[in-house]
């Protein structure tokens, strides 16, 4: 896998790096993280840790990686 600049069409886990552009304002996310998104695309919604709403994927702007495997434990 290499990172891209198209978002991804399908649920999973992704690092992302870029920007968010909620309707609250641009956030910058300059450390990639890994994210998880939920539907399908284009009306999938990206789940960042530690906050309690989702983003539109319409509104993420930058480079995505995955899907990751699910760690088995």
């Amino acid at each position: 896998m290499t990172w891209t600049d198209v978002r991804p069409m399908i649920p999973g886990l992704y690092w992302f790096t870029g920007t968010i552009h909620p309707k609250s304002g641009k956030r910058e996310i300059s450390v990639a993280t890994v994210i998880e998104l939920t539907g399908v695309a284009p009306h999938g919604h990206v789940w960042f840790h530690r906050v309690d709403a989702p983003v539109s994927i319409s509104e993420c702007e930058g480079q995505w990686w995955g899907p990751l495997d699910v760690p088995h434990g």
